[in-house]
């Protein structure tokens, strides 16, 4: 669940905070026990038009969490997140293509309690990724106030870091894979909105291939 506030100090700059909170839970498939994971991060927000369609978003946020067996006791750690987001939108009646670039990346250190004393530089541990690839979104007005928009994206995806490029041998021979998604906006334009979208990512000979879902309910407050 996150949560934010925006200002707009300019018309090509906005700055705000945004706070997240994840109670998650999981269960493994093929075994009989489920992984929980507990946490919170804020942090700043900005976004700032650098020319006419073009946008950069950007945001940093620190907090902590858990995460571990759901019957065990989680595994406390400090939280570091890094993440911006370039994208140029070009609108064709009503089509929209817009080419983007995400980067992430996210950072845990464990506590000295969790940590073994004779491992220091076992502490921190971190993992990122690169995202590029257009999105097209088709808009459709289903009335004066609502619209729906089907979308459809292929791109690729570099790790850094992180389990999935320490399965490919190191991070510098990490080879990009591909990333498609289609989804789904149904809402009303600076009102509610309700998302539903698939992923798909190219595994690797250690990893399979990944499949996700997500569904997100937006309500902005004025």
């Amino acid at each position: 669940m996150e949560i934010g506030v925006n200002y707009k100090l300019k018309s090509a700059l906005t700055i705000g905070a945004l706070a997240q909170v994840n109670p998650a839970a999981e269960i493994v498939l093929g075994a009989q026990r489920s992984l929980a994971e507990q946490g919170w991060m804020a942090g700043p927000v900005t976004t700032l038009q650098l020319a006419p369609g073009l946008m950069l978003d950007a945001r940093a946020a620190w907090g902590e969490g858990g995460s571990g067996p759901a019957e065990a006791a989680a595994t406390a750690a400090q939280r570091s997140l890094v993440s911006a987001r370039l994208a140029k939108q070009h609108t064709f009646g009503a089509w929209r293509l817009t080419p983007r670039v995400n980067f992430n990346y996210q950072q845990e250190t464990l506590s000295g309690a969790n940590a073994a004393a004779d491992a220091p530089a076992a502490h921190a541990t971190g993992g990122g990724r690169i995202d590029l690839g257009p999105e097209l979104v088709y808009r459709t007005d289903l009335t004066s106030k609502a619209f729906i928009e089907p979308r459809a994206l292929v791109g690729g995806f570099w790790d850094l870091g992180g389990p999935a490029a320490e399965a490919a041998g190191t991070a510098a021979q990490a080879e990009m894979r591909l990333r498609a998604e289609a989804g789904v906006t149904i809402g009303v334009p600076d009102g509610p909105k309700l998302q539903a979208s698939g992923v798909l990512e190219e595994g690797i000979d250690q990893m399979p291939d990944a499949w996700s879902g997500r569904l997100q309910l937006s309500v902005p407050l004025k």
